[in-house]
Order: C-alpha cells, then sequence, then structure tokens
C-alpha cells in the first residue's frame, strides 16, 4: 500500500474511527479535518458549502483555511508540516476591526469553554463554531465541560445558533453542575497522515479493505 492508498484510506474515516485510530498511535483528539484553498473569488465558506454538497460530511473539512500560494518543498511536493503549522495557529478572526466584549457571564463563559475545547487564543461572540473549528465530536466535549460549569444547552442549538451571543440565549442554569468525568479531557487537536499510520493498524481497527 503506498502513501497515497493511505491518505484515501485515512479521508475515509468517519470522526468517530479517526478519534480512535488517533487514541491508538497516541495522537491528541479529537481530530479535525482541515482544508487549505488559493481562492480566485468566493470565500473559504462557500468553498466548504460546495464541498458539503458533493460529498459525505465526514470528508468536508470542518475548517478550511485561504491561503496566498501552498507552501511546497525543494522537490514541488507540498509542505505538510508548513500547512500544519497555520492548521494549528488560532482560526481567522472576523473583519470586524475589533472584538467586541461579551455581554453576560453566560457569553464570557461559553467563550472560555469554546476556546479550551477547540484550542483557540482569541474567540469573539459573533465567531462561527463550524468556521472556528467546531464539528460533532467537539460539541459533545463543549456540552459535557459547561454541564461541569452548571450550564446547559440542546445539543441541536449548536446547530442552529452557532454563535456564542446566540447559543447564550438559550443557555440555561442547572441547580447542581455535573460531575466531573474521570477521564482526562483530550487535547483540542491534533494530526493524522500516511506518516503516522501504517497499513497494519488501519486493517486491526477497522478490517482489511477490500481490494487491498
Amino acid at each position: 500500500m503506498t502513501d497515497r492508498d493511505l491518505e484515501e484510506r485515512l479521508r475515509a474515516l468517519s470522526a468517530d474511527d479517526r478519534a480512535r485510530l488517533a487514541t491508538r498511535l497516541g495522537l491528541p483528539v479529537p481530530l479535525r479535518l482541515v482544508g487549505f484553498v488559493v481562492l480566485e473569488g468566493g470565500t473559504a465558506s462557500e468553498v466548504q458549502e460546495g464541498l458539503r454538497s458533493h460529498h459525505p460530511e465526514h470528508m468536508v473539512p470542518t475548517l478550511v483555511r485561504a491561503v496566498e500560494t501552498l507552501p511546497r518543498l525543494a522537490n514541488g511536493k507540498l509542505d505538510v508540516r508548513a500547512l500544519e503549522a497555520i492548521a494549528d495557529a488560532s482560526a481567522e478572526r472576523s473583519e470586524e476591526p475589533t472584538s467586541p466584549a461579551p455581554l453576560s457571564e453566560v457569553e464570557r463563559r461559553l467563550i472560555a469553554i469554546w476556546k479550551e475545547v477547540l484550542g483557540l487564543d482569541e474567540l469573539t461572540v459573533n465567531d462561527d463554531f463550524y468556521e472556528v473549528g467546531g464539528d460533532s465530536v467537539s460539541t459533545i466535549h463543549i456540552l459535557a465541560r459547561a454541564r461541569r460549569e452548571g450550564l446547559d444547552f440542546d445539543p441541536a442549538a449548536l446547530v442552529e445558533r452557532p454563535t456564542v451571543a446566540a447559543l447564550a440565549q438559550v443557555t440555561r442554569h442547572l441547580e447542581a453542575p455535573e460531575p466531573p468525568d474521570t477521564a482526562p479531557s483530550p487535547p483540542a487537536s491534533g494530526a493524522l497522515d500516511a506518516g503516522s499510520v501504517d497499513e497494519a493498524t488501519l486493517d486491526e481497527l477497522f478490517g482489511p479493505e477490500d481490494g487491498l
């Protein structure tokens, strides 16, 4: 199996399977699939929506970054390390020149939770959850963390209200916060590529792929 075959097989894994694989390999989880694009028009969000209309959800990047050029090595291949550095940086901020301050205690607490779970240095109440790297896996971690801190909301609310400002409006206070999990919370970011996994590990976890 070539590196290209491994990359294709990794891309086909669901978010849950990628998390299982990362745990087995000792990589941080939850994982994010990040895409990079050189725009000739439109926005990164429009590119993401275009991919969503043609591919299963688990194959759509949770974050699409617009870059001026794609970094390349001397041999012309993509510089994956350079792209990883971009992916690990803080998500793109709003185009507004200043970031609005949180308006309430609930918003301040939600911002702190989002920043920790998503691994962000900066976040405003108007940043879109999915545009800054949120996905179904991080939704679970955010809800669990909120409940431990005495806050609660319907998981579906993050789809309908993907900003802190909107989510705070439907967030309730719990009479008694939930106790923390005994298992440690996983780090917010990580990476899987053909260099971090081999065919034998994939076969052991998910079974051999037909025809390979």
